[in-house]
């Protein structure tokens, strides 16, 4: 390969990838390696590294940590992430960077894939990080949104996600809301009537006690189900820090 390029090629996926069309009438990158002799699994293993170093400047380790970052991801996967991967190398990311953006998302699609994304599994991708300290979750939800509005606005994805990803931004001159709007609740109301949760209708239930008689945490769980009068639509309730007990009506319905 060296032979047939210059001193100033780029041995990026693309690069490689058509290198080994030419070489061996298929691009090894994208074969499973159980499907490949030695010598090919040899020679798929030695560009693979190549592909990495150049994008990283340095080889990948063989250790259980690195284990995830071995694993194939699909033909559709693998050009999104390298497309993402040769547009912020454009942007001047160090090395650093662009190793921790791949291992990043390269381990999000993994488990992920690409052509799936959808609302739940993103949300489902939110709870398993909640081991992880704050600084990591605020570093890897920052990278995987890149990764995810970058997809979307060159065409590999049809869902915006960047308005399921929490931010914790405050913009100058702005104040930090006390209520939601009724129309953030509006909003809220009906993804949870829309959605295909098996306790939709329990959660429906609790934004409206909360958004309509204001109940706290404390409140929703106290609740039993003999402080509910349903002949004469009431609710008791007694709060926390009082002993008074609080009988609730029925509101008209929001939705």
């Amino acid at each position: 390969m060296l032979k047939s390029t210059d001193a100033y090629t780029e041995f990026g996926f693309p690069v490689v990838s058509d290198y080994l069309i030419r070489r061996y009438g298929r691009d090894l990158l994208l074969e499973e390696p159980f499907a490949l002799s030695l010598k090919e699994y040899r020679i798929r293993h030695a560009f693979q590294s190549l592909v990495y170093f150049y994008n990283f400047q340095s080889i990948p380790g063989t250790s259980m940590v690195s284990a995830v970052i071995r694993i194939k991801l699909s033909e559709f996967g693998n050009l999104c992430l390298n497309s993402y991967i040769n547009y912020v190398k454009d942007l001047g990311y160090g090395q650093n960077s662009l190793k921790y953006c791949y291992n990043t998302i390269h381990n999000y699609l993994v488990s992920y894939p690409l052509a799936d994304t959808c609302d739940s599994q993103l949300l489902d991708y939110f709870k398993s990080l909640s081991d992880l300290s704050k600084k990591t979750v605020r570093s890897k939800l920052k990278v995987l949104k890149r990764f995810l509005c970058f997809c979307h606005k060159r065409g590999f994805i049809g869902l915006d996600c960047s308005l399921l990803f929490p931010s914790n931004k405050l913009r100058s001159h702005t104040e930090i809301p006390s209520v939601y709007t009724p129309e953030e609740i509006f909003q809220l109301l009906v993804y949870i009537r829309n959605s295909v949760c098996t306790n939709k209708r329990r959660n429906y239930a609790i934004v409206v006690l909360i958004a309509v008689y204001g109940f706290r945490a404390g409140d929703m769980i106290k609740v039993k189900l003999s402080d509910i009068n349903w002949k004469n639509e009431t609710i008791r309730v007694t709060p926390g820090r009082e002993r008074a007990i609080t009988t609730f009506g029925s509101a008209p319905p929001i939705v």
